[in-house]
């Protein structure tokens, strides 16, 4: 089974996708010519989904993950430092808590309303 890899300005290559993924990033890496320590994905051309193959088992096969005959890009990946991480986690909490406050404050108030009907009548 064979993916079409696609990169920079209308550059194309085939890769057989029989082999583990470590080997098939190593081989892409060294076609485009980056550097062995740079981390890449495939973005699927179709859906235009990122396949997150370098947070997969590195010795499970790729055919598991790609889908034959489909066109795919070479995305580099950069890190970010773990302070920064640290901040994105810190500023979704904050969001995810204020979601929760406001569900409850809803909450609180579909009851009073309800014990106020049922009071009155």
């Amino acid at each position: 089974m064979f993916i079409i890899i696609r990169h920079r300005a209308h550059r194309r290559f085939l890769v057989n996708t029989n082999c583990t993924i470590l080997l098939l990033l190593h081989y892409i890496r060294r076609k485009v010519r980056l550097h062995k320590k740079e981390t890449i994905d495939l973005c699927d051309e179709k859906t235009r989904t990122m396949k997150f193959l370098f947070l997969k088992n590195l010795r499970d096969y790729a055919n598991k993950f790609l889908t034959a005959r489909r066109t795919y890009y070479v995305c580099k990946v950069k890190r970010s430092k773990p302070v920064a991480l640290r901040k994105q986690c810190d500023a979704l909490e904050k969001k995810r808590l204020k979601i929760l406050r406001i569900r409850q404050m809803k909450e609180v108030l579909a009851i009073d309303s309800f014990v106020n009907v049922s009071k009155e009548s």
